[in-house]
């Protein structure tokens, strides 16, 4: 049954930006949790080296982050080209 109010703890909730849509914002937590349990599982430690196919997707950018977070060091391979992905791709790489 849908319901239209429901009750959360306030850790599992946040405010939506005034510029993000709410249709794109409804897809970050999804994003997000896949790429952290893949870094979980992963174990990662600084220094290891992760090499992440298809960069310009969600969960690679989110994976990305945490990567590097740990330390490790970040390969990303993405489709060749100037379009908007692949520059957000290079300026996620970058320190």
């Amino acid at each position: 049954m849908l319901r239209q109010f429901f009750a959360v703890p306030n850790h599992s909730v946040c405010e939506i930006p005034d510029e993000l849509a709410s249709d794109v914002a409804v897809l970050l937590p999804n994003s997000g949790m896949s790429a952290l349990l893949a870094m979980e599982r992963l174990d990662l430690k600084e220094g290891d080296s992760l090499a992440i196919n298809s960069a310009q997707g969600a969960v690679a950018h989110f994976a990305i982050q945490y990567a590097k977070k740990k330390g490790a060091k970040v390969f990303a391979f993405a489709q060749k080209g100037s379009s908007q992905k692949t520059v957000s791709v290079r300026r996620r790489l970058c320190v």
